[in-house]
């Protein structure tokens, strides 16, 4: 939740028409999900994690799709 209150607005400065979804659930662990072309997804479990640890995780998912991007070019 820290993650998402500090850092949303940066992130939606930089990228304005990336989706963001932000929805809570009881007994669910948090996570984070990135879909990239083709309709291909990954995750990323943040249950727990301090900012940090959730920035780490969103770096891990953004670094993913530019390395799917460039397999496919």
């Amino acid at each position: 939740r820290a993650f998402i209150n500090n850092q949303y607005a940066a992130i939606k400065s930089i990228n304005p028409t990336t989706p963001i979804l932000v929805r809570e659930h009881t007994g669910e662990k948090a996570r984070i999900m990135a879909t990239y072309d083709f309709g291909v997804e990954r995750k990323e479990v943040v249950d727990g994690l301090d900012e940090s640890g959730v920035e780490q995780a969103v770096k891990r998912l953004v670094e993913g799709g530019v390395l799917m991007k460039k397999l496919a070019d």
